[in-house]
């Protein structure tokens, strides 16, 4: 997150320590083992992330190689999320396509789109360095994607025909985009800089898109950026469990269980997930392992929140369930 998100964790300069890293893999790698007696062939995923984890990449590097060593066995999938600044350096580009690393770029579209947030430490814009950077080390590397945030001075109709004109499901050199995301709206002021101009100019773009979407999809067409941006978010409503006497209500599942993915801090305590970090739901650290009193705790918290609140509530169709919101 980011200044603007006073409920989460504030930024740090923070470096894990490949210590603290071994002993969260082989907490993992442990419980995937004890599954795989239920589920043939659990596949173990590794995830690096930041702040922007490429500062630690000596890291990254002996996580790879340890876990390559030592679990044999295991297909293990490794993924990072970067702003790819330091890819650069091409010994760290080439480890990454060596080792089969799934890189997922943060890229937000044009030029101007993309300038407004993601600037280098010196102030000076990133976009020309990232396309640089994947011209000379990407350009046939398949295991590559760019990850574009949008908020109210986007302007959705330009970053259609940028996507359309350049992303590699065209024919174009970007990295073809994996998902498109609203900047997180809840807990912050980081909207108040829009003017209602901006915000009525942003919904209306959206609208027309969105007939556009609709008209396609009543032809039995398609098209691949409306259905990442606009299919997604309608999907996310159709498919969502409707709180009522008839059906119950909507428990967690999947990923949403604490425990099932572990997200490790620098200091060695586990969280839920990388967008969930709170300091008040920890459920364990790297020394003793998974804390399922915690566990259970989270869960009966949340499920009487959703029984008690959310039964209740006229938006609840509406609603992800997402410990982050």
């Amino acid at each position: 997150y980011s200044d603007y998100y006073p409920y989460t964790n504030s930024y740090g300069s923070s470096h894990m320590s490949f210590e603290v890293a071994k002993k969260a893999i082989d907490i993992y790698m442990n419980h995937i083992q004890s599954q795989r007696k239920f589920v043939l062939n659990k596949a173990p995923f590794i995830a690096f992330y930041g702040g922007e984890p490429l500062l630690n990449y000596d890291l990254i590097k002996d996580v790879i190689e340890y876990v390559q060593t030592q679990y044999t066995d295991f297909n293990v999938t490794f993924t990072i999320t970067t702003n790819g600044l330091s890819l650069e350096n091409e010994d760290i580009a080439n480890f990454f396509k060596k080792h089969n690393v799934i890189i997922c770029l943060s890229l937000d579209g044009y030029p101007e789109n993309h300038d407004r947030n993601r600037v280098r430490s010196n102030g000076k814009p990133s976009y020309n360095t990232i396309i640089s950077i994947i011209e000379k080390s990407f350009a046939n590397y398949p295991l590559i994607y760019t990850l574009c945030c949008i908020d109210y001075r986007t302007n959705l109709h330009k970053l259609y025909d940028f996507y359309k004109q350049n992303d590699r499901m065209n024919g174009g050199i970007i990295p073809h985009l994996l998902r498109i995301s609203r900047i997180f709206d809840i807990g912050t002021d980081y909207y108040d800089q829009f003017t209602i101009e901006e915000r009525e100019a942003y919904i209306n773009s959206y609208k027309e898109l969105e007939g556009k979407y609709v008209e396609l999809a009543l032809a039995d067409k398609s098209d691949w950026f409306l259905d990442l941006l606009i299919g997604q978010e309608l999907m996310r409503v159709y498919d969502r469990m409707r709180f009522s006497k008839n059906q119950g209500y909507y428990f967690n599942n999947g990923c949403c269980i604490p425990g099932e993915k572990i997200y490790v801090q620098p200091d060695g305590s586990l969280g839920i997930c990388e967008k969930v970090c709170f300091n008040n739901l920890s459920i364990g650290n790297v020394d003793s392992g998974i804390d399922l009193e915690a566990v259970v705790n989270i869960v009966n918290n949340m499920n009487k929140m959703l029984y008690s609140t959310c039964k209740d509530c006229s938006l609840s169709s509406l609603c992800s369930i997402c410990y982050a919101y």
